[in-house]
């Protein structure tokens, strides 16, 4: 029997006082142990279920074979915490069973088998993203060719990828071919499925008013992964940048995010950029990037509000929100104000600033937080620009999603 963990391997227990050494009974296998209910494939018992139950060493007189109701009692826990036998033999953790069939569920949760141990994620889609989900997604039947695989399951190995930033060859096994998984990635980035997919459920979000458009946009600098270096320089889509999105500065190799959040810590646009280029100038590219279509009229492009920090505090940004009718709550920098001073008169009215409603703008740090709890996005390891987007998309249609 294999135990994941080294103190399971000893026979008896250092904390099993009383109990007979020499005890002819067998040690409980993970095969005979009893089903655990309302979970199937898994065997042995809930570790909530084990902790409730009273352990017979702490008890006043022990559990021998002299007591009658002390033979049916199960013994405590050992002193590493795992369950034992009345002789001491130890019990392997429910969570851990042989088992060599993969098995699938089509809960929240994911059973997903890796070789012969069965672990259950929660990196999953929920019933109630899915159903968000599923009507906006290309038909499984090709024009030519078989059938493709569920597209549940292909995205849910694409969240565990972005989640947990592993390589795509450590990919777990239940989720099918690696390559089969990365092919449908890349294929839905190129051709802007997933750009169309979280634009759907933009629009869904402001039909059911449930949009505030109270608009927050920063960046934020991500490191980038070695790998994430030498692509290829030919073969590029027309929409990959001539540098790949990757720049160097102090700490290396580096990709700026410029993203724009609503009033509930929701994305609404993404724009990538090198690490060491600018705030203000992808300002424009932000602002034009938000566009969530109705279903009658032109899409909507122009928030109410702009909130933003100093560092988009130029005349530039300011005659750009002034022109398109937008209020624009920017503080000025120390120097901006020092310089008007000194123009007295010349210098003319210093531009209006709500304190109030600049206490709003934490909601774009606080979705950026939140897309960085994403391994595979708070480092990058993808070569372009056009599947580390993907990647950003995905995370953005799960969130808005589970509203």
């Amino acid at each position: 029997m294999i135990s994941p963990w080294p103190s399971a391997a000893r026979s008896v227990s250092s904390g099993s006082r009383g109990r007979s050494q020499g005890c002819s009974r067998p040690a409980v296998s993970a095969a005979t142990s009893r089903p655990r209910p309302g979970r199937p494939g898994l065997t042995g018992t809930s570790p909530a279920t084990a902790d409730a139950r009273p352990s017979s060493a702490g008890r006043g007189r022990r559990a021998g074979a002299g007591s009658r109701g002390g033979a049916h009692r199960r013994a405590g826990r050992g002193d590493r915490g795992e369950r034992r036998t009345r002789c001491g033999h130890a019990l392997p953790y429910p969570w851990f069973t042989r088992d060599p069939r993969p098995s699938w569920s089509g809960r929240a949760g994911l059973a997903v088998s890796f070789g012969s141990w069965i672990v259950d994620l929660v990196m999953s889609l929920t019933d109630v993203q899915w159903a968000r989900i599923e009507p906006l997604l290309p038909d499984r039947t090709p024009k030519r060719g078989g059938q493709w695989r569920d597209h549940r399951q292909v995205i849910n190995a694409i969240v565990w990828k972005y989640r947990t930033g592993s390589p795509w060859k450590n990919l777990p096994s239940g989720f099918g071919s690696w390559k089969g998984v990365y092919n449908r990635l890349r294929n839905w980035a190129l051709d802007g499925t997933w750009a169309r997919v979280f634009t759907a459920l933009l629009a869904q979000a402001d039909a059911e008013e449930d949009l505030d458009w109270v608009v927050a946009v920063d960046s934020t600098i991500v490191r980038a992964h070695q790998h994430a270096a030498d692509a290829r320089k030919k073969g590029a889509s027309a929409a990959e940048p001539t540098d790949y999105a990757l720049g160097r500065s102090r700490g290396g190799l580096t990709t700026k995010i410029h993203l724009a959040a609503d009033g509930n810590c929701r994305p609404l646009a993404f724009v990538l950029t090198a690490g060491q280029a600018g705030d203000a100038p992808a300002f424009a590219q932000v602002m034009a990037a938000i566009r969530v279509p109705r279903e009658r009229g032109r899409p909507r492009v122009r928030p109410t509000v702009v909130l933003a920090d100093k560092a988009y505090s130029s005349r530039a940004i300011r005659e750009h929100l002034r022109r398109r009718s937008i209020r624009a709550v920017i503080p000025q920098s120390a120097d901006q104000m020092a310089h008007r001073r000194r123009r007295g008169r010349d210098g003319g009215r210093p531009p209006s600033f709500d304190k109030v409603a600049y206490k709003q703008r934490n909601t774009v740090e606080r979705c950026i937080n939140r897309l960085k709890q994403w391994r595979g996005l708070a480092t990058r390891y993808d070569k372009t620009a056009t599947m580390y987007q993907a990647g950003l998309h995905l995370a953005g249609i799960l969130t808005w999603a589970a509203r």
